[in-house]
């Protein structure tokens, strides 16, 4: 049941059937990842919005922590050849909390392998299902980045 709030008052407060507002209430909540299939007049828009975007107030805000990811790349070639070592290329994560932002690698996250915990770039992850909350907000951070 909805209330029709014709007052301040709550006492004043009258019910409405559920189906009183018919379809004007209805919201498309579903995410339109389009511009990440081709769509570049969507891709363009999207690029312009994220350029004013603060980054590291709308990942606290859009990031559920902990989430898993998997590093996909290695800018620092520290371990891109060394696949037995933790938090190399290729190599799943849990993605702890974000440390800091630095100039050059963008944000900083805390991680996790097995009982190995480092820090690695966020802009070199991305989440292990695409259903997963968290990936479309880190997905549009990475290639906003990787454009910036």
């Amino acid at each position: 049941m909805i209330l029709n709030a014709t007052s301040n008052k709550p006492e004043d407060w009258l019910p409405v059937d559920d189906d009183y507002f018919g379809d004007v209430m209805t919201i498309n909540t579903e995410y339109d990842a389009s511009w990440d299939e081709g769509n570049h007049v969507l891709y363009d828009a999207m690029l312009t919005e994220w350029k004013n975007r603060d980054w590291y107030e709308y990942l606290v805000v859009n990031l559920t922590f902990p989430f898993p990811a998997i590093r996909l790349e290695d800018n620092s070639g520290q371990f891109s050849t060394k696949r037995d070592v933790p938090f190399g290329q290729g190599h799943t994560v849990e993605v702890k909390d974000i440390q800091m932002e630095d100039d050059l690698r963008g944000l900083i996250v805390s991680v996790k392998e097995g009982r190995e915990k480092g820090h690695l770039p966020l802009c070199e992850l991305e989440v292990t299902a695409k259903d997963h909350p968290c990936y479309w907000p880190l997905r549009e951070y990475v290639v906003w980045f990787a454009n910036r």
